[in-house]
């Protein structure tokens, strides 16, 4: 797996999305289409530090912090 990239599995009902925001809620970076209930996105453009990853779907919305060192 590539350091600089996040990935995301699990079960997905409808259609799903991933963003990434920087603590201040700037939006950092996003996947729309979530397929075969995984999505992978590229961090390697952002500067270390803390960020916020928050999944979307028709049921769900879950968030959680990462740490990009």
């Amino acid at each position: 797996d590539n350091p600089a990239s996040v990935k995301v599995n699990g079960m997905v009902t409808g259609k799903g999305s991933v963003v990434v925001t920087d603590v201040t809620g700037k939006l950092v970076g996003t996947v729309t289409t979530v397929e075969n209930n995984s999505a992978e996105l590229n961090v390697s453009h952002l500067a270390n530090g803390m960020y916020l990853l928050k999944y979307t779907d028709d049921v769900r919305n879950e968030s959680i912090k990462i740490n990009k060192q």
